[in-house]
């Protein structure tokens, strides 16, 4: 309650505010309103963000249309996408959740399910697998190309780990792919998101997770780790950023433990694939082509193999060879 004295003082000084208006009794405080937005910044980002929010709220479909409108800029992700993008893997994240536990035990095969999230999806309007023309042959292909289609989604039910199902969706951006890794685990009622690893609001298409690749390794469920490997996104060069992480559920499925997470130069000018992953119960490795030393390059030799090995031991992965 407003204590009187104020109240009065209040009510004293609306009539007045009234009385100035005379015949429009909104001109004073809309003038207000405007030279209180134009000053102050806070206020604009929070309509924007309102906007945003009013996006989000809709359907997949609805996504896909915004997405679909936005054209991209060069190595540049347009901010209104990033949202957008964010918002188009949850949605379908949330989609896949949804079909898991709904779908019965002799449906629940990796082929049965991949095909009914592919049917769920291109129900909502989501293109998979066959990307829309776009020009390639000027140098303004990166201005005409569309955001929010879907490159593929891929179920994986380990006959290692029956209790698991691990579900990957790619989309697609310039010059390459951005993949999602959603591990899902079976409870009582019905299959819990346990470890989530996506690449969300980066500014240029390199923060995106191309060319990606998991592995699960064997043994008990409660002591799994995943080894999760991509490659930066870019529409140039043979030499980008192979970027790698050892993971086990934490937290939340979004604050994951990390064993380890480490960053190489990969050359990509060889046979497919990139690299080559091997997960065993308390170790992995990855083999990839990559930078020479000084004395090779000075011979002619520009790239050679590397090889990256790692042991588990308890809470961190820690290396044993380069």
């Amino acid at each position: 309650m407003i204590p009187h004295h104020l109240r009065t003082v209040v009510i004293t000084f609306l009539v007045l505010l009234l009385g100035a208006c005379s015949a429009n009794a909104r001109c004073v405080l809309s003038r207000s309103i405007k030279r209180a937005s134009a000053s102050n910044p806070m206020a604009q980002d929070s309509r924007s963000q309102q906007g945003v929010n009013k996006i989000e709220s809709g359907s997949i479909a609805d996504t896909v249309a915004s997405l679909h409108q936005i054209s991209a800029d060069d190595y540049k992700v347009p901010l209104e996408a990033r949202p957008l993008l964010e918002r188009l893997k949850h949605q379908i994240r949330d989609l896949i959740s949804q079909i898991l536990t709904t779908t019965s035990t002799e449906q629940r095969n990796s082929v049965a399910l991949r095909t009914r999230i592919w049917d769920e999806l291109t129900s909502r309007g989501v293109t998979i697998g066959q990307p829309r023309e776009h020009p390639t042959s000027d140098d303004d292909w990166e201005s005409k190309y569309r955001y929010g289609d879907l490159f593929d989604v891929k179920v994986n039910h380990s006959v290692r780990h029956p209790d698991l199902i691990a579900v990957t969706t790619t989309l697609e951006i310039p010059c390459g792919q951005d993949s999602s890794l959603y591990v899902f685990r079976k409870s009582s009622r019905d299959w819990r998101l346990i470890l989530a690893q996506e690449a969300n609001d980066y500014d240029l298409i390199s923060g995106a997770q191309g060319l990606f690749d998991y592995r699960i390794s064997p043994g008990r469920s409660r002591e799994f780790f995943v080894l999760t490997v991509n490659v930066n996104p870019w529409c140039t060069s043979n030499w980008q950023s192979l970027r790698y992480s050892a993971l086990r559920p934490g937290l939340s499925a979004y604050e994951p433990h990390a064993l380890t997470r480490g960053e190489e130069t990969i050359y990509l000018g060889v046979e497919p694939p990139p690299y080559k992953l091997v997960v065993k119960r308390k170790s992995f490795s990855i083999r990839f082509s990559g930078e020479s030393s000084r004395a090779e390059i000075m011979n002619g030799i520009t790239s050679r193999d590397h090889i990256l090995k790692y042991l588990i031991r308890g809470t961190r992965a820690v290396r044993i060879s380069r």
